[in-house]
């Protein structure tokens, strides 16, 4: 019995030490953590079905862009303050509707700025990558603890901003969501 209390201690020291390696980095930049560099100032936090919806309900920002790629590269959110860019390469409009009501319910938006193209309204279009695995809705954050804290992905997201950030390598993604 000894052994089985000493493998539960090991297991939930293990995942402490994981949350707080994840939290410290900030993978996803979704927590409040400063920037070091060579450190965490590289992020690179993945998919951004999974990630965009989590930093807009973090930051909180009043003006919210939603749209497709175009809109991902051709509306910088610096143009005017406190704003979030949304935008997902790729989206169909199931997808843009529901990310619109998740930042109506967990987010102060006053305004939302949508760019349509014609490609959103293809029923042909499947929704892409990892769209059923964002969290999305009210209380995100809390509801996203286990995968952005204890889980391997984190962790591995982790490392590879480590890497990243010690070798100073160019990010893509924008804290801001520009990409």
């Amino acid at each position: 019995m000894n052994y089985l209390k000493r493998f539960f201690l090991a297991t939930i020291f293990l995942a402490v030490i994981g949350a707080a390696i994840n939290y410290f980095i900030n993978p996803f930049s979704i927590f409040n953590v400063p920037i070091i560099s060579k450190i965490n100032s590289k992020k690179s936090p993945g998919s951004p079905r999974f990630f965009k919806p989590l930093q807009a309900s973090a930051r909180q920002p009043e003006t919210v862009i939603l749209g497709s790629s175009r809109a991902q590269v051709g509306i910088d959110p610096d143009d005017s303050p406190n704003t979030y860019n949304c935008s997902i390469s790729g989206v169909v409009v199931r997808e843009m509707r529901a990310n619109g009501e998740h930042l109506l319910a967990d987010t102060k938006l006053q305004r939302l700025i949508i760019r349509l193209d014609f490609f959103l309204f293809n029923d042909a279009r499947r929704e892409q990558g990892s769209s059923s695995t964002a969290i999305i809705g009210k209380n995100t954050l809390g509801r996203a603890l286990p995968e952005t804290l204890f889980s391997f992905e984190a962790l591995n997201r982790s490392q590879k901003i480590l890497r990243s950030s010690y070798a100073q390598k160019n990010v893509y993604h924008q804290s801001n969501g520009f990409f």
